[in-house]
């Protein structure tokens, strides 16, 4: 879903960078639904089955002021730290920026990217910057299940993960 809602942001916010996204993240999105169809049905026990899945199913809800707030906090930081990045390193410290971000919510920076309220004139560079982020986020999503999930769900999302990845970091290199 995350290149999916990326995507569409990017059609929201910067339509010039969107179609250049869409045939990566197309090819991405075709990847992880064919993914998690073969994770998922490649054996006759359902992935939700009553099972020790080691899913919190706790509700939570997203639009709560607590979450609209550290949102926020976070697209008035990252909006600076992009500037900052952007005017006195340029595209090479971008590139890192975006490598470090995925430890966080990316899509404040996402956002920022796409709005383009800073220097940023090279679409090219901005599509290589999300595909960093999303594969760098792609990273810290598995080893926090490599962390805090059970044995059965490490099984069934490492592979998938590393896919993911693999794919991201050849489009990394590519441009």
């Amino acid at each position: 879903m995350m290149y999916l809602r990326i995507l569409v942001l990017a059609f929201v916010f910067n339509s010039t960078v969107a179609f250049k996204l869409l045939p990566y993240f197309l090819m991405l999105i075709v990847v992880s639904i064919s993914l998690v169809f073969f994770t998922n049905f490649k054996e006759k026990k359902d992935f939700n089955s009553n099972d020790d899945s080691g899913i919190d199913s706790g509700e939570q809800n997203p639009l709560e002021l607590k979450t609209a707030f550290l949102f926020s906090v976070l697209f008035v930081l990252f909006a600076f730290i992009t500037n900052w990045v952007s005017s006195g390193f340029g595209g090479q410290g971008l590139k890192l920026l975006s490598m470090i971000v995925g430890v966080t919510d990316i899509d404040p920076f996402i956002l920022n990217l796409l709005q383009g309220r800073f220097v940023l004139d090279n679409t090219n560079l901005i599509v290589h910057l999300i595909i960093i982020a999303t594969t760098s986020n792609n990273i810290i999503k598995l080893l926090y299940s490599l962390i805090w999930s059970n044995k059965n769900v490490k099984k069934k999302i490492t592979l998938p993960f590393i896919v993911l990845i693999s794919i991201g970091l050849f489009l990394g290199f590519i441009f």
